[in-house]
């Protein structure tokens, strides 16, 4: 085992909650790792779409701006994009 780099939580169990989901490889960790995955992607397929000046007219300035604004916002959201694959890899580890 190895700290998550940016983890900010803590641990906590709840009586009611399946056994199952008390282990770390259980439910509650699959869900997670599935629900993560799946933001992850559309993500990227998001990016790719806003991203692609192919089918863009490079002529009109709004269009241009809105590519520009999608680059900014993903130099910004580097670090925590990079943490949020960082910490899916380590949760995949555990399987």
């Amino acid at each position: 085992m190895v700290p998550i780099r940016g983890v900010p939580f803590t641990a906590s169990f709840k009586a009611a909650a399946a056994s199952k989901d008390n282990l770390l490889t259980g439910g509650a960790m699959d869900r997670h790792i599935k629900k993560e995955l799946e933001r992850l992607t559309s993500l990227m397929v998001e990016s790719k779409k806003e991203l692609n000046t192919k089918d863009k007219d490079m002529k009109d300035v709004k269009s241009l701006l809105k590519v520009k604004e999608f680059v900014e916002t993903t130099q910004r959201d580097t670090d925590l994009i990079t943490l949020n694959i960082d910490q899916l890899d380590e949760s995949l580890k555990l399987f």
